[in-house]
């Protein structure tokens, strides 16, 4: 679902996700020109799903090896 949203908007690509071995963590990665677009798009996909819901977000501007800034948002319960 998430990386037919990304597609749909052409906003970027979901890359991959790697969940801890006990599920208590997940981390999702996706990519595009524009983080607070993936972001608004993810959001109420997240927000909807009770295993994300209440989590922790980073959205990094700029170039992979070229961080500019990070930005830390939480998920609504």
């Amino acid at each position: 679902m998430l990386e037919n949203s990304i597609s749909k908007a052409k906003a970027g690509e979901f890359d991959r996700n790697d969940v801890v071995q006990d599920r208590s963590d997940v981390y999702l990665h996706m990519y595009g020109p524009d983080a607070d677009n993936i972001f608004d798009i993810v959001r109420p996909i997240l927000e909807a799903t009770e295993f994300t819901r209440g989590a922790s977000v980073k959205l990094h501007y700029g170039r992979h090896h070229n961080l500019v800034r990070e930005v830390k948002k939480k998920i609504k319960n």
